[in-house]
């Protein structure tokens, strides 16, 4: 293996981990007086100020948009991308992180189905497998009495079939030709403003976080805008989309490990099957290079 492909693997395994560690993050937000809502906006805008600057003035880059491009990205930041965010980060507030980002990346699996139901796609034999597989790791999540949990499993899974609206949204409509971070940076722009309408309209615009707290969104923003995109684009570009898809079941490894550690998180023998489930048949999916091949046809 030479040195850009081992290079690639540590890159992806870097955003992996960074991935991982947002919901950790996010809890310790919430712990210093924040709440979902609020912190998904600021997750969205503290740190678009400084990748516009390196967008803008470093990389010199041409911010403009097309009316077609602007559109688009209407419905995908509003619907996809930012109400990803938002359920996903309402859910730590029921269920365990670990639990959660498992639940919510099941997303390559839906994106197989997605493409079945509304391109017509052909279900292949490891599809069907890796459906199956993820549909009893999905069930193995509901424990009978724990009713004060199925709010938060709820929004888990949905903030899954928003992500894969996103997926197969940016895949058809060809807005990945924009460069990667000029994308983040609208997506979070656009939608940081139904975010932030959501949380003043609720009573959910918090600015009464410790100095911890607002250091801690600071630190969200950026980790997610630059270190866990910027890794994960890399690895992308150096060692391919199938082993990089494969790498990245890493993220909710790292959220359960990560949980436990730090915020004592349990969980019992079933949940922690389901989990296994769920990564296996991602991997499934992956490495059969089903989301790759679902990709290139949409692309076509």
């Amino acid at each position: 293996m030479n040195t850009s492909k081992k290079t690639g693997i540590l890159a992806v395994l870097i955003s992996a981990v960074v991935f991982g560690l947002m919901p950790i993050i996010v809890k310790s937000i919430l712990a210093e007086g924040g709440n979902s809502i609020s912190t998904s906006f600021y997750r969205f805008t503290l740190a678009l100020p400084l990748l516009y600057i390196h967008l803008k003035y470093i990389r010199k880059e041409d911010m403009g948009l097309t009316r077609n491009e602007l559109l688009k990205l209407l419905v995908i930041s509003i619907f996809g991308y930012g109400l990803t965010v938002l359920l996903l980060f309402m859910s730590y507030e029921y269920i365990p992180s670990g639990m959660a980002t498992t639940l919510h990346f099941g997303y390559p699996v839906f994106v197989i189905l997605g493409c079945g139901v509304f391109f017509k796609d052909k279900l292949t034999r490891g599809q069907l497998i890796s459906i199956i597989v993820c549909m009893i790791g999905l069930i193995l999540f509901y424990e009978k009495g724990q009713h004060t949990n199925i709010k938060g499993v709820v929004l888990a899974f949905a903030s899954s079939i928003t992500y894969t609206f996103y997926i197969i949204f940016v895949d058809k409509s060809k807005l990945k030709e924009i460069s990667s971070l000029k994308l983040t940076f609208y997506l979070c722009f656009i939608a940081s403003i139904p975010t932030g309408i959501f949380a003043a309209s609720t009573g959910n615009f918090d600015y009464t976080m410790t100095v911890k707290g607002w250091i801690l969104s600071f630190l969200l923003s950026i980790l997610v805008m630059y270190g866990a995109v910027g890794f994960f684009q890399y690895g992308l570009k150096t060692i391919g989309p199938q082993k990089t898809s494969i790498l990245s079941t890493f993220e909710p490894i790292t959220s359960i490990l990560l949980g436990m550690m730090i915020f004592s998180e349990t969980y019992s023998l079933r949940t922690l099957a389901g989990a296994l489930l769920i990564l296996i048949g991602v991997i499934i999916t992956t490495r059969n290079g089903e989301v790759d091949n679902v990709k290139r046809r949409l692309s076509s």
